[in-house]
């Protein structure tokens, strides 16, 4: 086994190249711009950190079992802009070609995929640095995980967590219920933000905890903390629905595991065939190593 593993948020680097590349297109005009951003994102990756082990994890559609719990679960969002969508395929492309695991399961996040795959690291011991910039990542936040967004140059990790969102990681959970997310629809406890949510976290430890002795909240050293109570409870249904949708799954059955997803190089055939297809033959040389037995 590996000491350290890394996992790769694809959704997050594609949706980003494709708002931050100029157009390009393929030989036969299919729009590539995410896939040429996320393609050298990802040979930068391989170049400058030499991982021996590496996931890479992807959603498989816009919706999944959270929207069971409550049908307006990123509801929010516009449809993905067409010339966007046979980009994602693409992206799946090279990550096969560049010989790296590769992780995607209907009706789950990959988000869920992600917490799997750390639960199962950190269970055997081993390292997890999370390439992402989503603060959900940040409930998996320990000693021995990190999540870095390396082009931002945001971490959180056990140290900035904190001064972050004023809780600990293992209370994100219950602070991302509470204040909810808009990027995601999660709507919160009405009237609780970011700042009253992490007050009552920092008093009272966890949600349960909170409703647990509703009758002290009133005397807590938080601003509005007289009617704080009542507006809790009212909400209490509402806070745990929420709950449910910010909690990531940590025990997916997963086809593949940590044991799976080490990285010997890409495949030279099947690399030299796409990035012909795609129009991206210039980047072959960018290439760090090839898989020995190819």
């Amino acid at each position: 086994m590996p000491k350290q593993i890394y996992i790769i948020d694809a959704m997050a680097w594609i949706f980003r190249a494709f708002y931050s590349e100029d157009e390009i297109h393929a030989p036969d005009g299919t729009p590539t711009n995410a896939s040429f951003g996320f393609l050298h994102f990802l040979l930068r990756f391989l170049y400058r950190d030499k991982p021996e082990s590496v996931a890479v994890v992807f959603d498989a559609g816009p919706k999944c079992f959270r929207n069971d719990i409550y049908p307006a679960y990123k509801a929010n969002r516009g449809e993905t802009p067409p010339e966007l969508l046979p980009q994602f395929e693409q992206c799946e492309r090279i990550v096969d070609a560049l010989g790296l695991a590769r992780f995607k399961e209907n009706n789950f996040e990959a988000d869920d995929i992600i917490a799997t795959l750390t639960t199962q690291a950190r269970a055997a011991g081993i390292e997890v640095t999370i390439l992402s910039g989503d603060k959900d990542l940040a409930q998996l936040v320990d000693e021995g995980t990190r999540v870095l967004d390396p082009s931002r140059s945001k971490r959180f990790t056990v140290r900035t967590v904190p001064k972050l969102f004023g809780v600990n990681p293992d209370q994100m959970v219950d602070y991302l219920a509470m204040c909810g997310d808009s990027s995601d629809n999660i709507p919160g406890i009405p009237g609780v933000g970011p700042k009253t949510a992490s007050g009552l976290l920092q008093e009272m430890g966890s949600m349960d905890g909170i409703y647990a002795s509703l009758d002290k909240v009133a005397d807590l050293p938080i601003r509005g903390a007289g009617k704080l109570g009542a507006k809790l409870e009212e909400h209490r249904e509402l806070a745990e629905t929420c709950k449910a949708l910010v909690t990531l799954r940590r025990d997916m059955d997963l086809n593949m595991g940590i044991q799976d997803i080490a990285w010997t190089g890409a495949r030279r055939g099947e690399t030299e065939s796409l990035f012909k297809e795609l129009g991206f033959h210039h980047s072959l040389s960018a290439v760090p190593a090839f898989a020995e037995d190819d």
